[in-house]
C-alpha cells in the first residue's frame, strides 16, 4: 500500500493522506489547499481506485 501511495502524483497523495490518515473533511482539505471540495473528491476517488486495483493484484498474485 505504501509503495502504490509513493508512486502517486504527490498532490493526489497528499490529499488522500489528509483525508484518510489525518481524518480531515473534504471541505477542510479544499480550504487548506485552496482546491474546490470536488477537485478533492474526486483525488480521493482516483487514489482509491489505484489501491483498489493494487490490492486486486497482490492477492491475485498471492494465489489467495
Amino acid at each position: 500500500m505504501r509503495l502504490t501511495l509513493d508512486r502517486m502524483p504527490e498532490r493526489r497523495r497528499q490529499i488522500f493522506e489528509m483525508s484518510r490518515m489525518e481524518g480531515m473533511s473534504n471541505a477542510d482539505i479544499a480550504g487548506q489547499l485552496q482546491l474546490s471540495v470536488r477537485t478533492v473528491e474526486h483525488q480521493i476517488y482516483l487514489a482509491l481506485k489505484e489501491l483498489k486495483r493494487t490490492m486486486l493484484l497482490f492477492v491475485l498474485l498471492a494465489g489467495i
